[in-house]
């Protein structure tokens, strides 16, 4: 079962991919697209 991101969190990811897009190149958009999740989910913690 696949586990979907809250609306609050598809924001904060739109708004990391949209800040590093440009910089970061993944050859695998799956791979990418956690990298960026983990990204935020770590800067989540931080900030708390």
């Amino acid at each position: 079962m696949k586990k979907r991101l809250s609306h609050e969190d598809f924001h904060k990811l739109l708004e990391a991919v949209w800040e590093a897009g440009p910089e970061v190149r993944y050859k695998n958009p799956d791979a990418w697209i956690a990298h960026m999740i983990k990204r935020a989910l770590k800067e989540k913690k931080e900030k708390e």
